[in-house]
């Protein structure tokens, strides 16, 4: 039986194990979800070199859904993935023009693959870097939507831990 996207998004975050003992700072907190945007955000880039426009889009969704979930276990604030679909959904539509700008430009062959990539990559990070801001400040999951998308519209009032 095929598994879903969200089954396979959550089998590649589930990859990136933390031990709890471990993660008793704020520091190590901190680096553990750092080094988790890090990689999905490069995972996203890397699925943007399919070079068939729009369906990178429907791939990164469940992949960023997953992200602010994981980001979240780090910090110990437990979400539903339906929560995590808010976020990632609510975030998206803040992100939609600048992400199908990129993946329409994969008409241009190569040129518009070539372009998609730090699309991609960013809006991974961007989405990665408000939830971590969110979640260390001590945020929950039910505000978590709402806080994401603000701290993404007003990055320079993003406070940091």
């Amino acid at each position: 039986m095929a598994k879903s996207w969200r089954d396979q998004a959550m089998m590649a975050i589930d990859m990136f194990r933390v031990d709890p003992v471990q993660l008793q700072s704020p520091t190590s907190r901190r680096e553990a979800a750092e080094t988790l945007i890090k990689t999905v955000a490069g995972i996203a880039g890397a699925v943007a070199l399919q070079p068939l426009p729009i369906a990178d889009f429907f791939l990164l969704i469940p992949l960023q859904t997953a992200l602010v979930l994981k980001i979240g276990q780090i910090y110990q604030v437990p979400m539903s993935w339906k929560q995590g679909q808010a976020v990632a959904g609510v975030t998206i539509t803040g992100l939609i023009a600048r992400r199908l700008v990129g993946s329409l430009m994969k008409l241009i062959p190569v040129a518009g693959t070539l372009v998609s990539v730090p699309i991609a990559y960013g809006v991974t990070w961007a989405m990665g870097q408000a939830a971590l801001a969110h979640f260390a400040s001590g945020g929950t999951a039910e505000n978590a939507a709402k806080a994401i998308r603000q701290q993404l519209a007003h990055p320079a009032e993003t406070t940091a831990e």
